[in-house]
């Protein structure tokens, strides 16, 4: 389990002998592995760019703040391509209205060209921008 946020994390590790527990305080503070960056949007968007050259997508999150169910397409690209025929990277993603979608990926996506997400009102391989109503962060490298 990942959190989008920096807090304490308790852990309990074994004494060296594995006779008793002993609680280990990790302070994340917002550190990343290495090579990992953070992609923010910062006002409600239709799409984003979250890497403009190739790289892997290790965690997506995304918040629908439109009325109705959606798609988000996370696709192959350095620029968030115009409507018509796109390259993914992931099956089309339904979001319920109001909802939140984390997805944590345990192996990253690879994308040779850069990595763009763009909401869409279709759930196949063609993009039908929507408008600017998701909220998007992301985890690259």
């Amino acid at each position: 389990m990942r959190e989008l946020f920096s807090w304490p994390i308790l852990i309990c590790g074994l004494s060296t002998d594995g006779s008793k527990a002993i609680p280990i305080t990790v302070d994340s503070g917002g550190g990343l592995s290495s090579g990992v960056v953070e992609v923010r949007g910062t006002a409600l968007e239709a799409g984003k760019v979250l890497k403009s050259s190739g790289g892997k997508l290790k965690q997506f999150s995304v918040f629908n703040s439109k009325a109705a169910a959606q798609f988000i397409l996370l696709m192959d690209s350095a620029t968030v391509p115009s409507d018509g025929a796109v390259t993914l990277l992931f099956p089309p993603i339904p979001v319920a209205a109001g909802q939140l979608l984390v997805l944590d990926l345990p192996t990253p996506l690879s994308a040779a060209n850069g990595i763009a997400v763009s909401n869409s009102s279709t759930g196949t391989f063609s993009k039908t921008i929507g408008s600017a109503d998701c909220a998007f962060y992301a985890q690259v490298i």
